[in-house]
């Protein structure tokens, strides 16, 4: 076999891009007659211009990421804008993640994804970050810049704490205290951005979901000072933020937190518990 041959046939199998079509393999009875496009679109697609915010687990490997892009794939056919992400190491940390962590990769996904015509729903993001620049900047690796920039340049700053807070370890837990005491400013400054961008997308859209895929990755880490861990003050004491986004979410989670005796049973019903 030449090694031509073995580059080609490595590149059709990369697992790190979405399966064609054809090579799709129908697992729903062994997972449990679960369908995502049913279990999952469906809610989004009927929710009567109400957001959804829905919780997608499975066990590692188990193909979690290719039935999302399928419902990424599905949603967009029923005319919805639809920003999926999978959290990397250019968002944040795996083995170390917090709520702050998660809600700059929101913000700054959603920002790159989605371009407006006119930069005035990005003034709230702009005005957020300045009006705290000179708190994060003595922080920061490199500095926050807004001289001579367009908004939606000003808005990339966000980039530059999601970079530091995976780079920096000595400093992390120092911005995420200063992002968590602003925590409610950036989610009104976000959702008005949202509500403007909705507003602004293309008549056949109906509406926005986003899709944050890969923090069932997450490394459960305890936190000695108050017994809880990082799942429980993720997805269970910052639920309501979680929730907050004024738009469909779908969040993948750790198939232990699913089945986590700390799990209030109503938070799990109202976001809408799926795994396979």
């Amino acid at each position: 076999m030449t090694q031509d041959l073995l580059t080609e046939i490595y590149n059709v199998f990369n697992p790190f891009d979405p399966p064609p079509k054809e090579a799709y393999v129908n697992c729903e009875e062994v997972r449990g007659n679960l369908n995502v496009l049913r279990e999952l679109g469906r809610k989004i697609i009927r929710s009567n211009n109400k957001s959804t915010c829905q919780l997608y687990t499975g066990h590692r490997g188990v193909g979690k990421s290719t039935e999302l892009l399928r419902l990424k794939e599905d949603l967009e056919e029923n005319n919805f804008f639809v920003v999926y992400f999978a959290a990397n190491d250019e968002d944040i940390d795996l083995e170390d993640t917090e709520y702050a962590d998660i809600l700059l990769a929101c913000t700054k996904h959603l920002v790159q994804a989605i371009k407006l015509k006119d930069e005035n729903p990005l003034k709230g993001l702009s005005k957020w970050l300045q009006e705290r620049m000179q708190s994060f900047t003595d922080l920061l690796l490199t500095q926050l810049t807004f001289d001579g920039l367009s908004l939606a340049a000003q808005v990339s700053q966000f980039a530059k704490i999601t970079a530091t807070l995976k780079a920096q370890p000595d400093n992390r837990r120092q911005i995420r205290d200063r992002i968590n005491a602003n925590v409610p400013s950036l989610l009104v400054a976000l959702n008005q951005f949202i509500d403007v961008a909705k507003k602004s997308l293309p008549n056949n859209y109906q509406d926005l979901v986003l899709i944050v895929d890969n923090l069932d990755r997450i490394v459960e880490r305890q936190n000695a000072a108050n017994q809880l861990n990082n799942y429980d003050e993720i997805f269970i004491k910052r639920h309501e933020q979680m929730r907050g986004l004024h738009c469909h979410v779908i969040y993948t989670v750790p198939i232990a937190m699913v089945y986590s005796e700390r799990r209030p049973l109503t938070y799990f019903s109202t976001f809408g518990r799926h795994s396979y």
